[in-house]
């Protein structure tokens, strides 16, 4: 991350769900009172989120600014079907993250007749 502004935060759990988001939650309020505004997800260890993870996305992106890495197909794929991606700044991987170069998700759509 580029400034001392951004912290790098790894989940360690297998999923995120309603048993533990709310510890999640607190982490990024506590982050954002000690004068972290971007926040960074390594979200290597994740396999499966439910919709408290989508509820989460919803309020911190009030609070800051949030980026992912290393998600999985399935996770990328509820994040863009439900349009969650326009909340987060998606990377492939932590050196992407880190120089804030290469979000894989960009929502760039044009019809074409």
């Amino acid at each position: 991350m580029k400034s001392s502004d951004s912290f790098l935060m790894v989940i360690k759990d297998n999923k995120i769900n309603s048993d533990n988001i709310d510890f999640l939650l607190n982490s990024v309020r506590n982050l954002l009172f000690n004068g972290y505004k971007n926040i960074f997800l390594d979200m290597n260890n994740v396999e499966s989120v439910d919709n408290s993870f989508l509820n989460f996305l919803e309020k911190s992106d009030k609070l800051v600014d949030l980026n992912l890495f290393n998600l999985n197909s399935n996770i990328m794929s509820v994040l863009f079907i439900t349009k969650f991606d326009k909340f987060v700044k998606i990377y492939n991987a932590e050196i992407d993250a880190k120089e804030a170069l290469k979000p894989i998700v960009k929502r760039n759509f044009s019809l074409v007749s």
